[in-house]
Formats: C-alpha cells, sequence, structure tokens
C-alpha cells in the first residue's frame, strides 16, 4: 500500500509532518554518495541518474519503510530503504545471519538480501523483493492458489524455526502476557473486567502451564503481508521484530493474522479459518506437533494483545466492541474442548489449553 509521499530527490517531499524528519534523509549527501556507490559498485546497476522515493508503510514515529527507484543508463531498478528513528544494527547483523543460514534466494525459503547499514543516517538498504503477497492470493485467490500459498508460508515457517541461528532475547512468556493485557483492560474500562476476569479463571481451571520447551528464533511479527512467493521461491520480509520464544508464539500470530486480514479486507473475521487450519497441518507435517500443546495460550495471548492496542487505539463504541470480540475469542481459544455445532472453526481446532494432542500429530 502506498502512503502520502512520492518525490523524486531534490524536491520536496509531501508528507506528513511527523514522517519528514525521516524523508530528509534521502536529501542528504551522505545518502546520495552511498547510493551511487551501491548502485555503481556492488549491484552494477551503473550511476544513478534519476532517483524517485515512495513511502510504503509508517511505523508510528519508530521506522518507515520506502521504496527508492533508480534509474540508471541499464532502466530503473528498485531497492527497499528502512529507516529509523533509533539506529538497528542488530537487524541488518541477523539478517546476514540468516542468509547464511541457507535463506537467500534461489533458495526455496529466504529473505531479502540486506545491501548497506549507514549507522550515522539510521538507515538500512536491502534488496525489493518482487512477487505476490499471500496476503493478497488469501483474499484474491481461487481456493486451490490459498491452499498453495497458506502451505509454502507453513512450509517457511517450519525450516525458519528449524534452521535459523539463535538470536535475539526471550521475549515475555505467554502467560504473563495475558496476566499483564487483562491487568491493562480491566484498568481502562469497566466493560472488559467481566471477559478478563473469565480468561483469567479459564487459566487458573486449566492447571499447569505447559513445558516451555526449546526455544527457537522467531520471526516476531509473521503475517500474510510479510510473505511474497516469486517463482519456486518463498520469501519473508520484516524481519525487524526477531527473538527468542517457542515456535507456537510464530504459529499463533500467523493464523491470528490470517483472521484480522480476513475481518479488514472479507468484512468476516472467520471468513478464512480453513485457510489458517490449512497452515496448520502443513506446519506440523514440516516440523512436529511439539507446537500444538502450547498454541491455544498462545492465541489466546494473542487475542488478548490485539484487544489491548484496540482498545488503546481508539475510544469509539465500534472499537471497543472489537476489543471484546477479541476477548471472546481468548476465551474460545482456552477452552477445553471443541465447542458443539460441528463449525469449520471448531473442527480442526488444535486441543484446548490444558489437553495434551492426541494421535501422530494432532490433527
Amino acid at each position: 500500500m502506498d502512503v502520502g509521499m512520492e518525490s523524486s530527490f531534490g524536491q520536496a517531499c509531501s508528507t506528513a509532518s511527523d514522517d519528514r524528519p525521516f524523508a530528509a534523509v534521502f536529501d542528504r549527501e551522505e545518502f546520495r554518495r552511498e547510493l551511487r556507490a551501491l548502485t555503481v559498485a556492488k549491484l552494477r546497476w551503473g550511476s544513478p541518474q534519476e532517483t524517485r522515493v515512495k513511502l510504503l508503510r509508517p511505523h508510528a514515529g519508530r521506522r518507515n519503510t520506502f521504496e527508492v527507484a533508480v534509474r540508471t543508463k541499464s532502466g530503473w531498478h528498485s531497492l527497499i530503504v528502512k529507516l529509523y528513528s533509533s539506529d538497528r544494527p542488530d537487524v541488518f547483523r541477523v539478517m546476514n545471519a540468516f542468509q547464511e543460514a541457507g535463506f537467500k534466494e534461489p533458495a526455496e525459503f529466504a529473505i531479502p538480501r540486506p545491501l548497506l547499514h549507514l549507522p550515522s543516517l539510521g538507515a538500512r538498504l536491502e534488496e525489493k523483493i518482487s512477487g505476490v503477497s499471500a496476503e493478497d492470493i488469501f483474499v484474491e485467490g481461487s481456493r486451490n492458489e490459498k491452499i498453495a500459498a497458506a502451505e509454502r508460508c507453513a512450509q517457511w515457517l517450519a525450516q525458519f524455526h528449524a534452521l535459523a541461528p539463535p538470536l535475539g532475547k526471550p521475549c515475555e512468556d505467554d502467560l504473563s502476557r495475558i496476566r499483564h493485557s487483562t491487568q491493562h483492560l480491566i484498568s481502562m474500562e469497566g466493560r472488559f473486567a467481566h471477559k478478563c476476569n473469565l480468561i483469567l479463571a479459564q487459566l487458573m481451571a486449566a492447571g499447569p502451564v505447559p513445558d516451555k520447551g526449546e526455544f527457537r528464533t522467531c520471526h516476531g511479527s509473521y503475517i500474510p503481508q510479510h510473505v511474497v512467493l516469486t517463482g519456486r521461491s518463498t520469501v519473508v520480509l520484516d524481519l525487524d521484530d526477531y527473538f527468542l520464544a517457542h515456535p507456537s508464539r510464530d504459529v499463533a500470530y500467523f493464523m491470528v493474522g490470517i483472521q484480522r486480514l480476513a475481518e479488514k479486507r472479507l468484512d468476516s473475521f472467520h471468513e478464512l479459518d480453513w485457510v489458517s487450519e490449512v497452515f496448520l497441518s502443513s506446519y506440523v507435517r514440516s516440523s512436529s506437533g511439539a507446537v500444538l500443546a502450547r498454541l491455544p495460550l498462545a492465541r489466546a495471548a494473542e487475542y488478548v494483545h490485539v484487544a489491548k492496542k484496540r482498545a488503546a487505539a481508539n475510544q469509539s463504541s465500534e472499537w471497543r466492541e472489537r476489543a471484546e470480540v477479541m476477548l471472546e475469542e481468548a476465551l474460545l481459544a482456552l477452552q477445553p474442548a471443541p465447542l458443539d455445532g460441528g463449525g469449520t472453526r471448531q473442527k480442526a481446532r488444535p486441543p484446548g489449553f490444558g489437553e495434551r494432542a492426541a494421535g501422530g500429530n494432532g490433527l
């Protein structure tokens, strides 16, 4: 999605005031000099004759993502530039580490190639990946296309959890996330107290939390929007939020992300639940069923976290209702058994919190 600003170097950037400090970086001589060296010596595109900048995605003053199109004698070329309010040299390092672990094109599972880090500008340049996003396929594709995309998303994640070197800090555990988020919601508004207390009661009734298991490097914000399918390669973007956690954290994030995508673009939160089930089944086949024991807790933690964000973002009655929907989903995720009624969503639900997965893969 293009947002707000498009300009050529040498022209004022027409963008929101919060974005101007970021946009000003492109007019700095250091950026132009380093870009010229990159396009000539490393990328072999030739010297820039014209450069256009387009804001792709803002992140509330923390970082902005831009596409920079460069015209040389060989034609137009594009790359991605991320600008940070506080420099993130660690992301450049971990992207190189992931590439060294095998996640680079033309491999089947890849990430974008990090090209250049400019610490004085808080900037990172990386290759632009051309392809079709899993988000668009899930919304607009045929049934078979959606199945294939969900399986590729799952296979990339299983491979990443298996092979990525252990990098990042351990994240807050799911139980603590639920407790902190529910306490925050209760303090914000009384109408959330009933469902939050039910969630906490459900956690107490479920007994001991499943074993934490082995922590792996997690993507941290794994959603359909961050997955690009290009030829035989599945390439995943935006690794800024990496951390160490149980793999169920990424799996839950992606499954809830599919539901939020359906809510946003199809006006139906559960429209793509069957796609989530395909994703989960494929992930389990590609790894093991170990993720299933912790998945209900991980999903509940994500629902409650989204509820907290929605309640804080907007005080309208509509957004408060949308926050309550997330709390209801958290309660469903923590139930010890599927609900009666036989809807598609319940059929392939993983075991409830406190239950053990039955059979080989629990599906």
